[in-house]
């Protein structure tokens, strides 16, 4: 996980990361996490985990945990029952606020308090990367624990990671297509259409009603 407080600190991260540990040099999927420690679906499915999930995602892809950050990083940071690489950390309002400003002002999206995981792509130069918040796909973790026999944060959590794995690790992987309109690569049917696919056939139907994908706008 990433001590950021804004659009531009995951950027500044990404880049170093494109430059030190990405096999793919050209664009990564990006996750980041909105859910606030105060929420109970938060504090019961998606907090144990975060250092698993720490571990999970490196090197391959980085998924930033909006407003977490290490409980001695700055005032005003209250303690959550959460520990990655055995260092406790601890929750600022005023940083998640921040990031979720960002993002709502750079797309037409209003978050609504649900924890929630955004998927997007983040695309690299050789001189600094830049997220792309044109083609958008929101998990709702609250959503989909309504569904009949909902799946978990962690389960969806494991296919992200492996879906991840196989868009950034491997550049010759035939989801990936040179856009001529946009002149990068974009997934060849989306992100969510992409995601789906490799989700378990039983889980996709209910999650597919759960998703939403969005193209904020085009360039």
């Amino acid at each position: 996980m990433n001590v950021f407080h804004s659009k531009a600190d995951i950027e500044d991260r990404l880049t170093k990361a494109f430059r030190e540990k990405y096999k793919r040099k050209d664009v990564v999927l990006t996750g980041i996490l909105l859910a606030r420690p105060e929420d109970k679906l938060t504090k019961s499915d998606i907090l144990p985990h975060l250092n698993y999930w720490h571990y999970r995602s490196d090197y391959y892809a980085d998924f930033f945990c909006a407003g977490y950050i290490p409980v001695d990083f700055e005032n005003g940071t209250i303690a959550v029952d959460a520990y990655i690489d055995d260092l406790q950390w601890g929750f600022s309002h005023s940083a998640f606020v921040e990031i979720v400003e960002d993002i709502e002002n750079t797309t037409d999206w209003s978050y609504n308090g649900d924890p929630t995981l955004i998927l997007i792509n983040a695309y690299f130069d050789e001189n600094a990367a830049k997220l792309d918040f044109h083609r958008l796909l929101r998990i709702n973790f609250r959503e989909l624990s309504l569904l009949k026999n909902p799946p978990t944060p962690t389960s969806i959590a494991e296919n992200v990671f492996e879906f991840a794995k196989k868009c950034n690790e491997d550049e010759s992987d035939p989801i990936w297509e040179l856009s001529t309109k946009f002149g990068r690569r974009i997934l060849r049917k989306g992100i969510k259409t992409a995601f789906l696919s490799w989700l378990p056939k039983w889980l996709s139907p209910t999650v597919a009603e759960a998703m939403q994908f969005e193209v904020v706008h085009e360039i």
